[in-house]
């Protein structure tokens, strides 16, 4: 029994996975391989596209022990291809308009963390110990173009793919401008970020989730809120929201 580190996770070609793998799924036009990694990582699920592996959208075991306890291995695999259609995106489904926050949440995350995988990049984020390893970085990315959305540096032959990720950020932008007035979608916006940032319990709890939503100057008086939705040029529309979210949840903390 092979036992794995995360290195040797990540680093895993397609033809390996497909070796260990005990099903698999095509989802979206990602192949899926379900496999038992043993140790710690148990059964999980690795995302392979274009022969590259998606590390940042795998799944482990690791994570969901109280499933296994509660459901077993079956019930595992069904909370897996839950949160895989949840995770991945066709083009087409990028470009339909907004339903929820959450799911511009997750189309994001697609766009910034896992789409530009499926191909060969340069991550931009380098931590370098010496003068030299900067300059040895500099003279790897010289030639190659950068890849705003995806945080990284590709190969010029690959500029079509660049402009067309950019292109789908964009879009996603954009719809997000478009419910900038849509109060039920900004309310619901604004308790994922309460929730998610534990609002009654955070003494900075306005800052914190305001940030979400756009650079602002931390206010000591916590009173002066209107500061806030001024910096981030918020609506009519947005501002109720967000008074209208904090009620919400404080009175769903009280009833429970």
């Amino acid at each position: 029994m092979e036992l794995f580190s995360i290195e040797d996770i990540e680093n895993m070609k397609e033809e390996e996975a497909v070796k260990i793998a005990d099903d698999k799924k095509v989802v979206k036009g990602f192949n899926i391989y379900f496999v038992n990694l043993y140790g710690r990582f148990g059964y999980s699920y690795l995302v392979f596209k274009n022969s590259h592996q998606i590390k940042f959208a795998n799944d482990y075991e690791l994570h969901h022990g109280y499933i296994v306890r509660m459901e077993g291995l079956n019930g595992l695999k069904k909370y897996y291809l839950e949160q895989i259609e949840r995770k991945l995106f066709t083009d087409e489904e990028i470009l339909q308009p907004l339903k929820s926050y959450d799911e511009y949440s997750r189309k994001l995350t697609f766009l910034r963390d896992y789409y530009a995988l499926q191909e060969d990049r340069v991550s931009e984020f380098r931590i370098y110990r010496t003068a030299e390893e900067k300059r040895a970085f500099e003279e790897e990315i010289k030639d190659l173009a950068y890849n705003p959305a995806g945080f990284c540096y590709m190969d010029k032959s690959k500029e079509l793919f660049i402009k067309h990720h950019v292109e789908l950020l964009n879009v996603l932008r954009s719809q997000k401008e478009d419910v900038a007035n849509n109060y039920e979608y900004q309310k619901s916006a604004f308790l994922y970020e309460m929730y998610n940032h534990e609002y009654a319990y955070n003494w900075q709890a306005d800052w914190d989730v305001l940030s979400v939503f756009g650079k602002i100057t931390y206010q000591r008086n916590n009173e002066r809120l209107d500061k806030y939705f001024d910096e981030l040029r918020f609506t009519k529309t947005q501002r109720k929201a967000y008074m209208d979210a904090r009620s919400e949840y404080f009175s769903k903390l009280e009833v429970a």
